[in-house]
Formats: structure tokens, sequence, C-alpha cells
């Protein structure tokens, strides 16, 4: 059974005197040591044959002792759209669909009271084009998310792999408290709380802007041109600076709210905050692919460029080095 950091062996289970020794059975293509290894197995799987009641008891008391669970592992898939959370739990061997859920913002009442719009699924913009979600509520739909699945019955100890996605370009901007926030999250007697009152604080500044931003313009020009025009920061990025991408939504913040943009330690990507709640850790990497949509990384080399860093922030206070330490390192997916 593998759970992640333990494995339990039939060979726990079993007497002593029949676990079949493991330099016999490498060397069982070999003459004598062949026959005697054939030997000790059949008259293993003979004994566990007739002694399977007393094998499979076994199993489950040391299992139990070693506090590892014993029911079928399963798989967990979450993802955070612009409308919902949703997740399907899979049984692991199988690929069986166990449960599904999806969480509709706008509809769950669990969800009520984030000040987002009912029909855009936003906070209501100041500015044409500004386009921020309650990070918040992405903190509340996870955990009623887990609340359902316990709801159901299943034991989430037995997940044994969690995979998270999240609508691209989207990301929150957390203060110097997030990592100590997050990281109460890994003691057992944070139980007892809501994520929301761990987390609530963890937050420099209130909107988590999204993909169907549109008013960064400028800034996209901005860059742009600092870098050398268009075929120079598509030659490093990959792409000509759309306004969805994060990075402009960067240069914005600490060009209108500065106070947030210096406040924030930690610039994470949706599809990051998630499993760093999961993790119990805001300083986890982004894998490349959601680096890519950012604007700031390097596409062929795959690690932040630069250039295009100082073309966002070399004017900005802090400099580019300050923009640097808010960006998490980039890994492989």
């Amino acid at each position: 059974i593998y759970t992640g950091e333990d494995t339990l062996s039939l060979h726990d289970a079993l007497p002593i005197s029949i676990v079949l020794p493991s330099c016999l059975y490498a060397a069982k293509s070999f003459s004598i040591c062949s026959i005697l290894a054939k030997a000790l197995l059949s008259f293993s799987f003979l004994y566990i044959s007739l002694n399977f009641k007393t094998v499979f008891k076994n199993f489950i008391t040391i299992a139990k002792e070693r506090n590892m669970s014993t029911s079928p592992r399963t798989v967990l898939g979450i993802d955070a759209s612009t409308q919902s959370l949703s997740a399907v739990l899979l049984q692991a061997n199988t690929g069986e669909i166990l449960w599904s859920r999806s969480l509709a913002y706008r509809d769950d009442p669990r969800l009520a009271g984030f000040g987002f719009e009912h029909d855009t699924m936003i906070i209501p913009p100041r500015e044409p084009g500004e386009a921020e979600q309650p990070p918040r509520l992405f903190i509340a739909a996870l955990e009623a998310l887990f609340a359902d699945l316990k709801a159901a019955g299943f034991d989430t100890s037995a997940i044994a792999a969690i995979n998270t996605s999240g609508q691209q370009h989207g990301h929150v901007y957390l203060n110097d408290q997030a990592k100590a926030l997050f990281a109460r999250l890994r003691d057992t007697a944070s139980a007892k709380d809501t994520l929301l009152s761990l987390l609530g604080d963890s937050f420099a500044y209130g909107g988590a802007p999204i993909w169907k931003t549109a008013n960064t313009a400028a800034e996209a020009e901005h860059i742009r041109q600092a870098v050398g025009g268009k075929e120079a920061i598509i030659r490093l990025t990959g792409s000509d600076m759309p306004l969805r991408f994060s990075v402009t939504v960067h240069r914005k913040l600490a060009i209108r709210y500065p106070a947030a943009y210096a406040a924030t330690r930690h610039i994470l990507q949706i599809s990051s905050f998630i499993p760093a709640i999961l993790a119990g850790d805001c300083t986890i990497p982004i894998d490349f692919g959601n680096a890519c949509g950012t604007g700031l990384m390097n596409y062929s080399k795959r690690q932040w460029d630069d250039v295009v860093m100082n073309a966002v922030a070399g004017d900005l206070p802090g400099g580019t080095a300050a923009l640097a330490a808010k960006l998490p390192p980039i890994a492989h997916p």
C-alpha cells in the first residue's frame, strides 16, 4: 500500500519464518538456489491461501499501528475557475469516478457576501476594464468543497495525490504575514478553526485580478517598448504582452496602489494559491506553463527574464529586485 511516505508490504503481515529471502529470490534462476527459491515461494503462497484471514488481520493491525489508511487509495482533482470550484475524486487503481462536485460561487449560500456581482462574477470595477474577484472567496470555496467531501463519507486520509488547476493569469497578492499564517495549517491544532479565520489576514491587496482584465493598455505598451518593441517581447516571452497577463497588472497596481504593492511579499497565481493552501506553504513553486502566462518568463530558458522584469519595475519603488523577491521559483509541472 503506497501512502506517500510509507509502504506496507505483505511481508510485514507474514510470520518471519516464511518470508522469502530476497537473496534467494534474486538468485532463483540458478540451479539449487532456483529450486529452493521456488519451493519457498510456493510455500508462501500456500500459507497465504490457507491462512488468508490471519494474514489479512495482521496486515490491517500493522497498518493501524503505523497510522496508515487501509481504505482504497484515491486521487483528487481540483479546478478553480472563474465561476466555480470543482473537484472529482477517482479510485486510484481503476480511474472510477467516486464523487464529483462543482460549487458555483453565485449559487452556493456558503459563498455569499464576498461582494462580487452576480452576473459578471467580479467585484464592481472602479474603472472600465478592471476585473477582480475576492481572493477570500477561493478560500471559502475550498473549505466548503472539503466539507462536502467529508459529508459524503469519503476518507480524506486515503487520498494519495491531489492535482490542481486554476484560471490562468488570475493571481493574489500576499503580505509578509502570509508565510507564518499558511504554515499554521500544518499544525493539527488548526483543524478547529476555519480556513478564512486562519488565512484571512494574508492579503496585501483585497482583489484577485483575473483573465478578464482589460484596463492595462498603458502598462502593456510601456513594457513592450521598454523591452525593444513587439518582436523583442515575443522573442523573450512568446507573446505580445496581452492586457490580461499578470505582469501588466503588477505594474498598474504598483503605480495606482503603491502601498499595496510595497506590502506584497508573495505573488501567487490562482493555480498556485490552491496548492499553497493544501500544502500550508505560500512559497511553493509555479510550474512553467502558468509562469509563461504571467508575461515575465523567458519561455525558452524557462526562468524569470531580467530584461522584462527591468521593463516592468525598473522605475518603480524597489526596482527590479523588489519585484523579483515577490515571485516564486519556477519548476517543472
